[in-house]
């Protein structure tokens, strides 16, 4: 899978690989429940979702499993529907 070679190519450690994969799959479920990415492809949008992880992971080191994720659902979904937007 695309998605899990971005964050496995990120020059992380493998327990950090671990964890973003982790969170990878963990906010994937969640958006697919949601059905959030009507509209956009579902490759793309776990690519998109994989370089949402990359782009916090930096800066969320002091967060939570938990948190982690609740903060890539919120900043991938609040993306999606920009894209969405400018789609439509």
């Amino acid at each position: 899978m695309r998605a899990r070679h971005i964050i496995s190519s990120g020059g992380f450690s493998p327990e950090d690989v671990i964890y973003l994969t982790d969170a990878l799959e963990s906010v994937w479920r969640d958006v697919e429940a949601l059905q959030k990415c009507n509209g956009l492809d579902r490759a793309t949008a776990r690519e998109g979702l994989a370089l949402t992880i990359l782009c916090l992971s930096p800066r969320s080191a002091h967060l939570s499993a938990e948190e982690f994720c609740y903060e890539v659902k919120r900043a991938f979904l609040e993306q999606a529907q920009l894209s969405l937007s400018a789609l439509g």
